[in-house]
């Protein structure tokens, strides 16, 4: 069974991770505060498939690619550069609870 580790108390978090959950039954969404802390503080999703795990822009596509379908499109995204992906996902992952607030 694959995992995903998400902030619970993030919107935009917590919508993904609900997403996960409606399309596949192989993705358990787990509390980020269930990680070892090394992981805690990095404060992105974590997402282990099997021994593997991937960490902020490469678990959240590893885990839309693991959904199948029309969402493996989502590997598209890997033609920018790692440092680019990263950066974009560092910064929203830093400013997601001023853009997704909850109402």
């Amino acid at each position: 069974m694959n995992k995903a580790y998400i902030d619970q108390e993030c919107v935009m978090c917590t919508t993904y991770g609900n997403f996960l959950k409606k399309r596949t039954s192989q993705i358990t969404i787990k509390n980020q505060n269930d990680l070892p802390d090394e992981d805690i503080k990095r404060d992105e999703i974590v997402y282990e498939r099997g021994n593997d795990k991937f960490y902020g822009a490469e678990a959240f596509i590893q885990s839309t690619n693991d959904l199948g379908g029309i969402y493996r499109s989502v590997l598209i995204i890997k033609v920018f550069p790692k440092i680019f992906l990263d950066s974009v996902y560092r910064f929203i992952a830093t400013n997601r609870h001023k853009i997704f607030k909850k109402n």
